[in-house]
């Protein structure tokens, strides 16, 4: 009988010391998740502690250009819409009294610079086009920017269907190059503003260019918008879906005779 009440006894006290190990090892994991934020992930990889801002500048060859950027000054990087996709900062230096100069990662050979200032939430400067080989800028823009709207903010103030991302941007299965057509609407303080990209050129458009959309108007499930080119004003219209949108060029036969460029709605407008 003292055997066993022995044997009982010493698999208490290993149950016992067991369970204190364990509850000291929970709370050592407890406090590392707590001092990275509570869930294991540190703010630098929190998506919401930047702002995106959508600017336009007016270009020779294309008409008006549009740019989207990411800035995040509390870490001190960013990103821009390099197409097809948000393209990082190699280099963003911020200055005194809102001066701010960054640099895109290289791609194809160039890069995007930009020396201005970002003040009262507008970003304002110019923005260069540069050949990294030689340094020389084979473009030039002016470029002010403004803060986007957030979604959940801009679905309550905004008309139906003047907000969203509508895309069958995809590589091809054959050659692999990027066809499709991205088109983008969102909110600013100044009222509603976007962008598309052509990946392939269905009325003559210029590729792999975001262009700004302008006069944007939603008339039940249709979205008009135009955009400058370099030869004029050219008018487009969104027939809004079930699954996203027919793209048309009002003053051009729908292309191959179809009703439309067929557009799936993306879940986020980024």
């Amino acid at each position: 009988m003292k055997a066993i009440n022995k044997r009982l006894w010493l698999r208490f006290v290993c149950a016992l010391l067991a369970c204190v190990h364990f509850l000291c090892f929970s709370g050592r994991c407890l406090l590392v998740a707590q001092e990275h934020g509570g869930t294991g992930r540190t703010a630098a990889n929190e998506p919401d502690t930047g702002t995106y801002l959508f600017g336009i500048s007016r270009d020779s060859r294309f008409g008006e250009l549009a740019w989207l950027l990411y800035l995040d000054r509390d870490h001190g990087t960013g990103q821009m819409l390099v197409a097809p996709r948000m393209l990082k900062f190699a280099a963003c230096n911020w200055g005194e009294h809102g001066a701010l100069n960054f640099e895109s990662m290289e791609f194809i050979g160039r890069a995007y610079r930009f020396i201005g200032t970002f003040d009262a939430d507008v970003l304002t400067g110019r923005m260069q086009l540069v050949d990294t080989k030689t340094g020389k800028a084979i473009g030039d823009w002016d470029l002010t920017a403004s803060p986007v709207v957030p979604e959940s903010a801009a679905a309550s103030t905004t008309q139906p269907g003047a907000s969203g991302r509508y895309t069958n941007a995809e590589y091809s299965s054959e050659g692999g190059d990027r066809t499709g057509a991205d088109v983008r609407l969102f909110s600013t303080a100044g009222g509603s503003a976007g962008l598309i990209i052509f990946y392939e050129s269905y009325w003559g458009e210029p590729t792999f260019t975001p262009l700004a959309l302008s006069h944007i108007s939603t008339n039940k499930k249709t979205v008009h918008f135009d955009i400058e080119t370099a030869s004029g004003w050219v008018h487009y219209s969104l027939l809004l879906t079930s699954t996203g949108a027919l793209l048309n060029r009002d003053d051009a036969p729908h292309p191959q005779g179809s009703h439309g460029v067929p557009l799936k709605r993306s879940r986020s407008v980024f």
